[in-house]
């Protein structure tokens, strides 16, 4: 009887340690991400074409490199929303059509801001 109780103790113990380890990277992967795009934001805005190109080729390298790691633990398809969007701002980008980039990349700030308010730990997403 102990053994049963003390092993599921260490279980939960490991979900909720899991959970705590996974929150906060996202956290900082949000954080880091999202000042990137609005400072690709204020580019865009400025139409400063080979500085917003290099911002996008940073951020895509980025996103690539963390979604190694998101992918263990989120859905696929809210890290592919993420990146379709941002492949369509770069693209707008590339061809100056600049209020279409800017509508994209509102779509993939939200799409980044989602990730954080699905994959929170709250009786709302638990149940």
């Amino acid at each position: 009887m102990w053994k049963e109780t003390i092993i599921c103790i260490i279980i939960i113990c490991l979900i909720i340690f899991g959970e705590i380890v996974t929150q906060k990277y996202t956290k900082n992967v949000v954080e880091s991400l999202n000042s990137d795009l609005k400072e690709l934001k204020e580019l865009i805005i400025s139409k400063s074409d080979s500085k917003a190109i290099e911002k996008i080729n940073y951020i895509h390298e980025k996103i690539n490199r963390k979604n190694e790691v998101l992918a263990y633990y989120m859905e696929h398809d809210e890290l592919e929303k993420l990146e379709t969007n941002f492949t369509s701002c770069k693209i707008f980008v590339e061809s100056k059509e600049y209020n279409l980039a800017l509508n994209e990349l509102e779509k993939t700030i939200f799409a980044l801001e989602h990730l954080t308010e699905k994959y929170s730990f709250n009786l709302d997403n638990i149940f």
